[in-house]
């Protein structure tokens, strides 16, 4: 467990492969006080995700804040390019400087495939996004698909694009709120979006 102090980091992270990690040694990155709040993690610049990330296992994020400028190409907090295996992001808070693109290079969450391999047991869950382009942006493809998807609990506020997951097996998505999205824009948005998914499907007690 990699417990960070109280404060305010700029970080651009890229990692494609984590020796070393399994089912009893998994990685969990979280504030070292518990709360969100106390410890801020900010993109560098307008053209900087936070963390990419391709084929990486037993990865946990929780308590934490993200914040990025949401303005340029590259503007994601989470992006990740296949291959991502046991992955989860918890009961943390997603700002971003307020964008009115539907791109999803402003996205606070984006997971698609270009490493060839599949995605399984992604767990986004009890999170706050606020200010985001699209929160939770899930692209995969016909062979190499996003297999067991928790989304649950999250709160989506202020935000031009909601949850979409193409190419998913085993999809939950529930118990989530979508509110504050904005009606300044003609954009065309997708609050939840589900495309060519598979097996299990549940989607339940969303609130819109």
């Amino acid at each position: 467990t990699l417990n960070i102090a109280p404060g305010e980091y700029e970080i651009s992270i890229f990692a494609d492969y984590i020796h070393g990690v399994s089912d009893q040694n998994t990685i969990t990155i979280q504030s070292s006080t518990g709360d969100s709040s106390d410890v801020i993690l900010k993109g560098k610049s307008d053209n900087s995700n936070l963390f990419e990330f391709e084929g990486v296992h037993y990865l946990t994020f929780q308590h934490l804040t993200f914040s990025n400028k949401g303005r340029g190409s590259y503007s994601n907090v989470f992006e990740t390019n296949g291959g991502m295996r046991n992955f989860a992001i918890r009961n943390s808070h997603f700002k971003a400087d307020y964008s009115t693109s539907t791109s999803s290079s402003y996205s606070a969450i984006q997971m698609y495939d270009n490493y060839d391999d599949i995605d399984s047991i992604i767990s986004i869950e009890n999170n706050r996004f606020d200010q985001y382009a699209r929160a939770i942006y899930m692209v995969f493809n016909n062979s190499y698909r996003g297999y067991d998807i928790s989304i649950q609990g999250n709160t989506l506020d202020t935000t031009l694009g909601g949850i979409q997951v193409d190419y998913g097996e085993n999809v939950s998505i529930i118990g989530n709120e979508i509110n504050g999205l904005d009606s300044n824009t003609t954009a065309t948005r997708d609050l939840i979006r589900m495309t060519s998914c598979y097996g299990e499907v549940i989607i339940t007690d969303n609130r819109i």
